[in-house]
């Protein structure tokens, strides 16, 4: 019976060579598939909210296509949207009012609001 066991397991060595050397290009292409998406994993740490859209803008994605890093591209375009932004909050506030008075609606009376009431139709 011990030459039977020898035999199996003499029998069993080459098989599990030829099975850790199928895996070995496994474990190379893991290992090139982690490194492709390394770019795509720190952009996720950095920016979480980006989970819940799944989806880039498109002007990230053309310059991820260009070879920016996918950081460092929503960077460019998280930093274009602020300053737009700013620059709208600036023109808002340095916008003039209203040239119609506030003051003015609440002084009428109920006979001013009858008369130009019937002119505006």
């Amino acid at each position: 019976m011990e030459l039977e066991e020898q035999d199996s397991l003499l029998d069993e060595t080459p098989q599990e060579e030829q099975v850790s050397a199928e895996r070995e290009p496994s474990e190379a292409e893991q290992q090139e598939e982690t490194a492709r998406l390394e770019p795509y994993l720190e952009l996720l740490r950095e920016v979480p909210d980006l989970q819940k859209s799944r989806v880039l803008p498109v002007e990230v994605m053309r310059r991820i296509a260009q070879g920016e890093s996918p950081l460092n591209a929503y960077r460019a375009y998280e930093n274009g949207r602020l300053k737009a932004e700013l620059d709208l909050m600036r023109h808002r506030s340095a916008a003039p009012g209203s040239v119609r008075s506030t003051a003015y609606a609440a002084k009428r009376d109920s006979f001013s609001a009858g008369f130009d009431e019937g002119f505006l139709y």
